[in-house]
């Protein structure tokens, strides 16, 4: 197994051990899995905190077919990305970092969208299946 994926495997694991310590504690968040994250994603979990703490993110799911997707706001209004948490991001820097030269487990979109989901702090909009289809055959 590659050293970047092994990695993400911990980073996985610290996730889940934070949505479960999150949930079990009324929004409690335990510093050691924050820090183990930290370490995992370097520079790019700080940004991502960021992204959290200024409300950016929202998640859709489909009102029938459960589907999701994350919308994450740059830092300009015009920016906007569309991001599966674990697998996508429509940003130069998923691209460019993680999947062509392989530098990076995942972009700090994904990252703030894992991180926001696993806390609470991310809306969920129910919409209907032909808006989340829309939304991702036209990316808005």
């Amino acid at each position: 197994m590659e050293p970047i994926r092994s990695l993400d495997s911990v980073g996985e694991e610290s996730f889940r051990l934070l949505a479960q310590d999150c949930a079990a504690s009324n929004g409690g968040v335990n510093d050691l899995i924050l820090l183990s994250l930290a370490h995992i994603y370097g520079k790019n979990f700080n940004t991502a905190v960021e992204v959290v703490d200024e409300q950016r993110i929202v998640c859709f799911v489909g009102e029938k077919t459960q589907r999701s997707v994350v919308k994450v706001q740059g830092k300009s209004a015009s920016d906007v990305y569309l991001v599966f948490p674990k697998h996508f991001c429509s940003c130069q820097a998923f691209f460019f970092k993680v999947v062509h030269e392989n530098e990076a487990i995942c972009c700090k979109h994904q990252l703030a969208a894992r991180l926001a989901l696993a806390l609470g702090r991310c809306p969920i909009i129910t919409i209907s299946d032909v808006e989340i289809a829309s939304m991702l055959a036209f990316g808005s």
